[in-house]
C-alpha cells in the first residue's frame, strides 16, 4: 500500500543521511517501512498522545519524563514506558500491553485487553 511505501521511502531517506556522516555503519543498518501498520514514538520530556485510531497492529510509545495516553485505540500490541510521567488508557480495545512507569500512575478505564504485563514503580496501577 501506499503507507508503506512512503515509510520505505522515508526509512531510506534518513539511511541515506546517516551513511553520508557514518559509511561504517553500512553493514549494520537496514531498511523497512511499516507504514500504518506499526508506530514508534519517543520523546525525552514531552506528553504523547495515541487516538482516536483505528486498528493500528503494533505501537511503542516512550517518554522520559512526560505523561503517555492511549484514547479510543485500537491496538494489537503496544508498549509503553515513562520514567516519571503516568500511563492513561482510556475507552480503548487492546491485545497485548506491556510497558511500566517509574513514578506515574497507570489507568485503565473503559479499556479492554488480552493480556497486560504493565507496571509502576511508585504509582501503582489502577483498573476499573
Amino acid at each position: 500500500p501506499l503507507n508503506e511505501r512512503l515509510a520505505l521511502q522515508r526509512a531510506e531517506y534518513v539511511k541515506q543521511r546517516l551513511l553520508a556522516e557514518r559509511k561504517d555503519l553500512a553493514t549494520i543498518i537496514s531498511t523497512k517501512g511499516y507504514g500504518s501498520s506499526e508506530a514508534l514514538v519517543a520523546t525525552g520530556k514531552g506528553d504523547i498522545r495515541l487516538g482516536p485510531a483505528t486498528s493500528v497492529e503494533r505501537v511503542d510509545l516512550a517518554t522520559g519524563m512526560g505523561d503517555i495516553q492511549v484514547r479510543d485505540a485500537q491496538v494489537q500490541e503496544i508498549d509503553v514506558g515513562t520514567g516519571m510521567g503516568g500511563i492513561d488508557f482510556l475507552d480503548c480495545k487492546l491485545g497485548d500491553v506491556s510497558g511500566s512507569s517509574g513514578m506515574g500512575k497507570v489507568r485503565f478505564k473503559r479499556t479492554e485487553y488480552e493480556r497486560s504485563d504493565v507496571s509502576s514503580g511508585w504509582g501503582g496501577v489502577q483498573g476499573d
